[in-house]
């Protein structure tokens, strides 16, 4: 609790600001944490119960006006369709590569809009721009810089705000340094 009033404070109340909880917290946890997040402002809290835990995330979502967002380990859009018609969450979070490419992607998004939900993507931000520039239900675009020293190109932010590349398709462009490094020479038995 702490953490995230200090962190609220210094960036104050113009910045978006969420809370991951990578599935691990109870319902009663969740319930007490909620109450005293409230005052913050929080655009989201994601994963605070385990992805299959629809009955936690319904009585939650129920007791907080925090919205909550889930959907970075469903695997094709069986999960999606449960999250909606449970109303257990205001944002889903399509992984491209967990949910089936682009086009499991485009579908976990029209389920969103469809229920009037909003899509905060996971993880891939230089293919998840592209797709999300077409969204008028995106809440955020999830950014960190842990692979950009591997791309010749990462994604631009100017002013917050993410700059969709002009290059042909994605894109992406590994540094080719940065593929040696990762070679495995030898033969696979």
């Amino acid at each position: 609790m702490a953490r995230v009033r200090a962190v609220r404070q210094l960036v104050g109340p113009d910045v978006g600001l969420a809370v991951d909880c990578n599935q691990g917290l109870t319902l009663e946890r969740a319930l007490r944490t909620a109450r005293r997040l409230e005052e913050c402002g929080l655009l989201w809290i994601e994963e605070p119960f385990a992805r299959d835990d629809i009955e936690s995330y319904c009585r939650l979502a129920g007791a907080t006006e925090i919205p909550l967002a889930a959907g970075e380990r469903e695997f094709g859009l069986e999960g999606f369709r449960r999250l909606a018609a449970a109303r257990a969450v205001s944002i889903v979070q399509p992984d491209l590569l967990r949910v089936g490419g682009v086009t499991g992607w485009r579908l976990a998004a029209g389920l969103a809009e469809a229920n009037r939900l909003r899509v905060a993507p996971h993880f891939y931000k230089e293919y998840d721009v592209h797709l999300a520039a077409s969204l008028t239900n995106l809440v955020a675009i999830e950014w960190f810089d842990w692979l950009d020293p591997l791309l010749v190109s990462p994604l631009e932010v100017r002013d917050g705000r993410a700059v969709v590349p002009e290059r042909p398709g994605f894109g992406v462009e590994f540094r080719p340094e940065a593929v040696r490094e990762y070679e495995v020479r030898g033969t696979i038995r």
